[in-house]
């Protein structure tokens, strides 16, 4: 385009659908006198300074309704004349906010892309690889807990006085009764205890029938809780 130094009435070239960034070549139109227009294209990128060297368009200049930005060059600005019946016409852009370089845009700008994509991919497999950390420590802290409320619960019922006496007779087997060592109200209090305990405790009559089905047993079999004297076969998992 820079060849045309010889036009010397106007460059017009509006409503082309043109892209990219304005060549720099088009300051060397020194010689036109009536009209400069590349408006309503889809020109990008900052206004090149080069253009303020056509100070001869004395009727029309226009750069208006394209894609382009950065700072209005003062060498374009300048182009207004004195009685104002010429001024550059830069409105439905982007003029006053920063461009992106058409060098980035370019081969660079697939270099730029790239490595913003890979940033974002590692970012996301960054923050995946947390969660699934922040997860696997809730988990254990979790079992922690409840292993150590089982430990406890178990040596709570363990150091209560006769405990292992009332379940076991002098040669380890099960008694038919608590109560056999311990009074019956001692008895009746042990039994809530193992009842509402955490531990996962069934007790048995001789006649294989649930005495007694602890909290811990319900939470084990999900929520299952069998009724009184009901057989052991009888039982949906036995």
């Amino acid at each position: 385009l820079g060849s045309f130094r010889q036009l010397a009435t106007a460059f017009e070239m509006a409503m082309n659908e043109i892209g990219g960034a304005i060549p720099t070549e088009l300051g060397q139109l020194v010689k036109i006198t009536s009209r400069f227009s590349l408006s309503d294209n889809s020109l990008t990128s900052s206004i090149p300074t080069e253009l303020g060297k056509l100070q001869q368009v004395e009727s029309w200049f226009a750069l208006d309704s394209n894609s382009l930005c950065g700072d209005l060059p003062t060498e374009v600005q300048a182009l207004s004349n004195s009685d104002l019946v010429m001024v550059p016409r830069t409105t439905h852009n982007s003029i006053g906010t920063p461009c992106i370089d058409d060098r980035e845009s370019g081969d660079g700008g697939g270099k730029g892309s790239s490595s913003i994509t890979a940033f974002a991919v590692a970012a996301t497999v960054v923050a995946c690889i947390a969660a699934i950390a922040a997860a696997v420590v809730v988990v254990y802290r979790a079992r922690l807990q409840r292993q150590d409320r089982y430990e406890s619960d178990s040596q709570g019922l363990w150091s209560q006085p006769g405990f292992s006496d009332s379940l076991l007779d002098e040669e380890g087997e099960l008694l038919s009764s608590v109560d056999t060592t311990l009074s019956e109200q001692s008895a009746e209090s042990l039994l809530v205890a193992w009842k509402k305990s955490s531990v996962q405790l069934v007790v048995l009559d001789k006649d294989l029938r649930v005495v007694l089905w602890s909290e811990g047993m319900v939470e084990a079999t999900l929520g299952y809780r069998p009724q009184s004297n009901s057989k052991l076969a009888s039982l949906p998992f036995s």
